[in-house]
């Protein structure tokens, strides 16, 4: 009797690490059998330059491998900057700086995808 518990615990521990390891793997695992390759967005940090006062809608997605211009509309502001202002728009990210602003100033966003994954803008003034 004993020995039909420890068989169940050591079956059930068996199960939990096949399915931990398949879902770590679970790309691979569609690309075997569907034959699909899944891309995920890989976010790059970004740079640009501007002068106090003025405004700019960013692309900040121009950079970031396997983003789609539909993304866009996705974005999120994590952090905002510390002069001015950071929002999402049709298109990227609108940053609005204000006549104060000086030196670099830095928002971060992620979309929703790869959220984990945070990715800074830098904007020298």
């Amino acid at each position: 009797m004993q020995d039909d518990r420890v068989m169940s615990i050591l079956t059930g521990l068996v199960i939990v690490v096949a399915m931990a390891t398949l879902a770590q793997r679970s790309d691979q695992l569609l690309d075997f059998f569907f034959g699909e390759k899944v891309a995920s967005i890989a976010p790059q940090n970004d740079a640009f330059a501007l002068f106090a006062g003025e405004s700019k809608v960013i692309d900040v997605l121009a950079n970031d491998e396997n983003a789609k211009p539909e993304d866009a509309d996705n974005v999120n502001i994590l952090v905002s900057p510390s002069c001015g202002a950071a929002e999402t728009t049709d298109g990227g990210v609108l940053y609005i700086s204000n006549d104060r602003c000086v030196g670099a100033q830095l928002f971060a966003y992620c979309l929703p995808a790869v959220c984990g994954v945070v990715t800074n803008a830098l904007v020298p003034q």
